[in-house]
């Protein structure tokens, strides 16, 4: 039997495990409540807005997840990744609007 152990992550390896993801997801697909839990994680050792801009997720979905201390952003409305304006990545809502 295999012992696992409870190691901290750091903000790199959960940066690794989205890009992982984002090149082998299919079309639009959400981003897995795995991915969200560990970036729930980071995010409170790490703070939203450094955690937002390197794993390029929405800084105001981040937040709603950080927050509430849920791994899933279903409710939240969590659409996808902000790839399609990385420029606004991590930023809140409302500055460039």
């Amino acid at each position: 039997m295999t012992r696992r152990t409870n190691r901290t992550l750091t903000l790199e390896e959960v940066g690794t495990r989205f890009e992982n993801w984002r090149q082998s997801r299919q079309g639009k697909a959400s981003i897995p409540d795995e991915l969200w839990s560990a970036a729930v994680e980071i995010a409170r050792k790490e703070g939203l807005n450094r955690t937002s801009t390197r794993l390029h997720v929405e800084w105001n979905q981040l937040k709603a997840a950080h927050g509430d201390g849920r791994a899933s952003l279903a409710a939240a409305g969590a659409a996808d990744v902000c790839g399609t304006d990385s420029s606004r990545c991590g930023e809140p809502a409302g500055l460039h609007d």
